[in-house]
């Protein structure tokens, strides 16, 4: 779907039996979706027309994020997963140095976020501004995604301590986390100038999806603590 903040819009591209929307910029949206078959595809859209994704020489091209035609994701082809850029015409191979697996989600302006897997198999988040990579670890978190970007501020997902999920913001400098009030897990997605999307596992035993303003001034009070009853099924489950 698509939604303008008073509209919804249903998003399937013709023949598709499923649809998933990861990215949006503008008018223009990255996701997946499967045949009458349970084809997997990956898509972009402008407005009007449909684009089927497919990285040449790989078996799996998944499109995770897009700003201004600037489309970021993963493939798979005989060397393994790698991440990469594609801006309309030329397909860049992204891959952190030392990095088993690397998985751009985010893009903004020349900033890439994702998440790597380092010689260990320990999860680590990453900034790549086009020429150098930043580990991006948020301090004492038991693994830290980051999904979404937009000019220098972060956003994602880290696991704490004693196993709660929560979201994150990452404005260059400090973090800070976002735990929607009475959430079980908060996961954030996708920011936009002081809109942050994301998800939330209710106490009522459903996952729902949030809107969350920043408040001015820039800095943000924490939002709550989450109960501890289905933290561990939330955290896997988002």
């Amino acid at each position: 779907f698509l939604y303008n903040g008073s509209s919804w819009t249903t998003v399937d591209p013709p023949g598709a039996s499923n649809t998933l929307v990861f990215g949006i910029s503008g008018s223009s949206i990255v996701g997946l979706y499967l045949d009458a078959y349970d084809r997997q595809y990956y898509f972009f859209y402008n407005g009007s027309s449909w684009t089927t994704l497919a990285m040449p020489g790989a078996s799996l091209t998944r499109a995770n994020g897009i700003d201004s035609g600037n489309i970021v994701g993963i493939y798979d082809d005989d060397s393994g997963t790698n991440g990469f850029l594609y801006n309309g015409s030329t397909w860049i191979t992204l891959d952190m140095p030392g990095a088993s697996k690397t998985n751009p989600s985010g893009i903004s302006g020349s900033n890439i976020v994702g998440r790597y897997f380092d010689a260990s198999g320990d999860l680590h988040s990453f900034l790549y501004n086009g020429s150098s990579w930043t580990t991006l670890d948020m301090p004492g978190a038991d693994g830290t995604l980051a999904l979404g970007i937009d000019g220098s501020n972060i956003v994602g997902y880290y696991g704490d301590a004693f196993g709660m999920g929560h979201g994150f913001l990452y404005n260059g400098s400090s973090w800070t986390t976002l735990d929607m009030p009475g959430a079980d897990a908060t996961l954030a997605y996708g920011i936009s100038g002081s809109n942050i999307v994301g998800q939330y596992g209710g106490n009522d035993g459903y996952l729902h999806s949030f809107i969350y303003t920043i408040p001015e001034p820039t800095t943000i009070l924490l939002l709550g603590l989450g109960a501890l009853t289905i933290s561990q099924r939330r955290k896997r489950g988002l």
